[in-house]
């Protein structure tokens, strides 16, 4: 009998890893750090594109609010997930201007934040599912 309940709770586990399903329980408590937009490590980007030294980072706590660095800004809100979907009502962010390619960085994740976007979750990979992609890896 136990071994059937480790057998199904194996099953269990595997599966939420494998589909990439996301819900509220998968991210609270968690933070993320950007690994790449579109596949592009985000090393190469910061040096080709001028982006900050200080990484684009995400981070859920408590009730699902979300706070984090979006290149030269912080910003914060909260977080629902419905099929799905992360959008994050209520978003604020701080307002400094650290040049025109980190602002469009930052302009492209804080409207999908806001409109909503697709995620999924595969191992330690978060995948933000917009235009652009970003992907982030467990911290």
């Amino acid at each position: 009998m136990k071994f059937i309940s480790i057998i199904g709770a194996i099953m269990a586990l595997s599966g939420c890893i494998s589909t990439g399903k996301v819900d509220t329980e998968a991210l609270k408590y968690s933070a993320w750090q950007l690994q790449s937009i579109n596949g592009q490590n985000i090393t190469q980007l910061q040096s080709d594109a001028g982006l900050g030294e200080k990484p684009i980072d995400i981070r859920f706590i408590d009730a699902l609010q979300v706070n984090g660095f979006a290149g030269c800004n912080r910003f914060f809100g909260e977080g629902e997930i419905v099929e799905g979907q992360l959008k994050v009502k209520n978003l604020g962010m701080t307002r400094k201007y650290c040049g025109e390619e980190i602002a469009q960085v930052e302009l492209q994740l804080i409207n999908q934040l806001q409109i909503g976007v697709l995620l999924e979750v595969n191992a330690n990979k978060l995948t933000l599912k917009g235009k652009p992609q970003f992907s982030f890896i467990k911290q």
